[in-house]
């Protein structure tokens, strides 16, 4: 299950505001208001896939880094 908690430390890690991610995602065709992305840091909505895969990208973690591990609860 995707984790809104990770992507939040993760882009923190990074040293990005979500404003400054959100142009990041622009720069790879991911077309999404920032206001979604706000949606997905509060886990009232999920990324598809493919925007996952750009998050992991800009974020320079692996995918797999942006989901709770089977097993685990939030």
């Amino acid at each position: 299950m995707f984790s809104p908690t990770r992507l939040r430390r993760a882009r923190q890690q990074r040293g990005l505001s979500r404003s400054q991610l959100h142009h990041e995602l622009i720069l790879l065709n991911v077309r999404r208001c920032r206001a979604m992305m706000d949606l997905w840091e509060n886990g009232r909505s999920e990324p598809r896939a493919s925007e996952v895969q750009a998050l992991a990208t800009v974020l320079q973690v692996p995918i797999a880094a942006l989901y709770e591990p089977p097993g685990s609860e939030q």
